[in-house]
């Protein structure tokens, strides 16, 4: 599960706590959980190929990143 990183010094104990991670999360079923299992293979996808894939139909050539900001940043309704 895990890549080569630089600075990982211990690949099979980081391999053992992802799957004992990963164990956990599928016996809970949760939504967090299938969430937090989905990050490794998106974090291995290019910002530009997220973009296309999940926001390009949707709102078409936008700076993602100024879009993102935006929403953080937008007043909640209370």
């Amino acid at each position: 599960m895990i890549s080569e990183s630089r600075g990982l010094s211990d690949a099979a104990r980081v391999t053992a706590s992802q799957e004992q991670t990963v164990s956990v999360l599928s016996d809970r079923g949760g939504r967090v959980g299938q969430l937090l299992l989905l990050l490794p293979p998106i974090r291995a996808l290019c910002r530009h190929t997220l973009q296309e894939l999940l926001f390009k139909q949707t709102i078409g050539e936008a700076d993602f990143e100024r879009l993102l900001g935006d929403v953080v940043h937008m007043p909640r309704p209370h």
